[in-house]
């Protein structure tokens, strides 16, 4: 009966770390574990409550490739071209770390080390929820919502509001680890959109 006991007693104890689990420590696992998987390939949907669409993201450490619609993006770990198809145009950019973080939505997991209260949300058994809260009210990323799953600690939805009270819903739908790419994934390749104009903003 006391080993009974005490096994129930471990078990209700592991229960309730991975309930109460600190948000911070929630966002640094996700952080972690996106770094271990590699390169990653993500499916997404994203809304903002009046229209929506699909993306694709593919990541290797801080260097990523995304297409959404008409704006495809790379960035090199340094330099960020944006694409609109529709006007043809190249915009090259050294962007900021919010700038980034509008683009490519694995940007917010580091959120938590700077400028951002964290607060743990409405967690269930299927993830952690947690609340990133902007110190400084200009800030353009005012609130924004982060689920982790708690099996694999990868994230599953983000709910981002501006400081214009705008807001943009991501789900993640597919997540592939392990992907190999070569350099050139994040990098503008003018020989493949000869008749883009490139506006160098740097």
């Amino acid at each position: 009966m006391k080993r009974l006991f005490i096994g129930l007693l471990s078990t209700l104890l592991i229960c309730a770390q991975s309930l109460y689990a600190q948000p911070a420590d929630v966002l640094k696992k996700a952080s972690a574990q996106v770094k271990k998987d590699g390169g990653i390939m993500v499916g997404y949907t994203i809304s903002n409550g009046s229209s929506s669409d699909k993306g694709i993201l593919k990541m290797a450490g801080r260097r990523f490739h995304s297409q959404m619609g008409d704006l495809i993006t790379w960035f090199d770990g340094k330099n960020l071209w944006s694409y609109v198809k529709t006007n043809d145009e190249v915009n090259l950019t050294v962007p900021t770390r919010s700038e980034l973080a509008k683009i490519n939505p694995y940007y917010f997991l580091d959120f938590y080390k700077k400028g951002y209260k964290v607060s743990a949300g409405k967690s269930t058994e299927r993830y952690h929820e947690v609340i990133l809260t902007a110190d400084n009210a200009k800030a353009s990323l005012a609130k924004i919502v982060v689920r982790v799953g708690k099996l694999d600690y990868r994230p599953q939805y983000l709910k981002v509001t501006t400081n214009r009270n705008q807001v943009l819903e991501v789900t993640v739908t597919s997540y592939d680890k392990g992907q190999k790419f070569p350099d050139s994934t994040f990098r503008f390749d003018k020989t493949k959109y000869p008749k883009a104009e490139i506006i160098d903003l740097r």
